[in-house]
């Protein structure tokens, strides 16, 4: 491509259409149509939708854009480059305002959905929503930058971009400590507590979840108190200690009760029964399960009723009631299937039931059935971005591939699954599948266990110790 400006494809615009580049510079990677069009004419009321549509199909016809659909467009790399280097386009004050305001907008609308609605928007404007943080921060648009942190921060650490989310929570806290709103502080340091616990950082988790505690005591906030207990609890759980996680989520469950949140209460008294479970007493966790779908029906909250079922039925897989188990997934699965009232749920949300779906038909030696549906549910944690999800589903399917006796393809699954745990800095995880690994090594031929080994050192994993030098 030529290096002389004037010959870059952008310049061949018509030259009523040229002013929209300034809107188009701001952008990164994408551009939403009817978002420029707000700006445009808000920057200049002369700027027309019609405009906008032209102005976008002269820059596809050059080669600049590409239409994905629903008014999105992505842009060349090439003229972001460019663009983002003219002074004339970036610093014009006006459309950077819009932009901001425009990237709030689609942050208010963002923020009360859940993490499968917010996936796809987010995906195709994470980098515009930082150029907006960036902008706003300078132009010090005070109120577009909080909304801007927040719901970019909750996207951050949906996504696993766990860095990302604790330095935007941070700046939330140092906007937030200067205000008078001890409600608003309160949830900033819950929501900074949640991505700590997902960082492994136990100690940080607990001092924010504890300290958004002691701001909800002191305020009177008696629902607030309860989510931070029922956070704490989690968190113990997740330590291993268990008789503190089960003294704060009693604690916790009655005071959610207390407030009518019976959501919240659903989850609680779940949690209550994995604790029954985990020690063995199937017929309190049975009851307390029961009373989490009780209070999910209450609230009609389908994707709870069916964690609650799924649960169910892992509750009678264990105890080895295969009819039970897969009468109570097949109920999970249909509930997820059929979504729920203002959720925009797919099959891709029942992707943890068929995985165990798949391990029940395994025990039950049905390994057609097993591939068959442990293949959905690796499929669906896929495309979910749920990366240890799928990994653990991977992991199942290198030990199925085992007992149909292939060992080389059994085992680059569980390399390839023993990666991702690694990579997430799961070590308990990543231990099991450690495990199956070296059960599978030893039962192959000789060949196959150079082959292996071969593979599982050059991913950069450590050799079992118990498989020796």
């Amino acid at each position: 491509m030529s290096s002389n400006p004037a010959e870059f494809p952008e310049h061949s615009l018509p030259h009523n259409l040229q002013g929209l580049l300034a809107g188009i510079a701001l952008h990164r990677g994408f551009v939403d149509a009817d978002y420029l069009a707000v700006m445009a004419s808000a920057v200049d009321e002369k700027w027309t939708v019609e405009d906008v549509d032209e102005f976008m199909e002269e820059l596809e016809g050059r080669g600049l854009a590409w239409d994905f659909g629903s008014g999105i467009f992505g842009l060349n790399p090439e003229l972001t480059e460019r663009l983002a280097a003219r002074p004339d386009l970036i610093e014009q004050e006006a459309w950077v305002e819009q932009f901001v305001r425009a990237m709030a907008g689609l942050s208010n609308w963002l923020a009360p959905l859940d993490w499968s609605e917010q996936r796809a928007p987010y995906q195709v404007h994470r980098f515009n929503l930082r150029q907006a943080l960036l902008h706003a921060r300078r132009l010090e648009m005070a109120d577009e930058l909080l909304v801007l942190l927040q719901v970019s921060a909750e996207c951050a650490r949906n996504a696993g971009l766990l860095d990302e989310a604790a330095a935007l929570y941070d700046e939330v806290l140092a906007g937030v400590e200067e205000s008078a709103e001890p409600e608003a502080k309160a949830a900033a340091c819950h929501q900074r507590g949640l991505v700590a616990q997902q960082q492994r950082k136990y100690d940080d988790a607990e001092r924010w979840f504890r300290r958004a505690l002691e701001i909800e005591e002191e305020i009177g906030d008696s629902h607030g108190a309860a989510m931070s207990e029922h956070q704490l609890a989690r968190l113990e759980q997740e330590r291993g200690h268990l008789e503190e996680a089960e003294s704060l989520f009693l604690r916790a469950v009655t005071g959610l009760e207390e407030a009518g949140d019976a959501e919240h209460a659903a989850i609680a008294w779940r949690q209550l029964g994995r604790l029954a479970q985990d020690r063995g007493d199937r017929v309190r966790a049975k009851r307390l399960y029961e009373l989490s779908l009780e209070r999910a029906e209450d609230c009609e909250n389908i994707f709870e009723q069916a964690n609650t079922l799924h649960q169910l039925g892992v509750l009678a897989q264990q105890f080895r009631d295969f009819a039970e188990a897969k009468r109570r997934y097949q109920q999970a699965i249909e509930l997820r299937d059929g979504g729920g009232a203002g959720r925009n749920r797919s099959s891709d949300d029942a992707a943890a039931t068929y995985h165990q779906l798949g391990t029940l038909a395994m025990e039950q030696g049905d390994l057609g059935e097993a591939e068959r549906l442990l293949r959905r549910s690796y499929g669906s944690e896929r495309r979910q971005g749920n990366n240890a999800g799928a990994a653990a589903t991977l992991a199942v399917l290198g030990l199925l591939a085992a007992r149909q006796g292939d060992f080389p393809v059994a085992g680059r699954r569980l390399v390839r699954a023993a990666t991702v745990f690694q990579a997430l800095r799961q070590p308990d995880r990543l231990q099991e599948v450690v495990s199956g690994f070296a059960r599978i090594w030893l039962r192959a031929t000789p060949a196959t266990q150079v082959e292996l080994r071969q593979t599982w050192e050059d991913a950069g994993l450590a050799w079992p110790d118990q498989l020796g030098a």
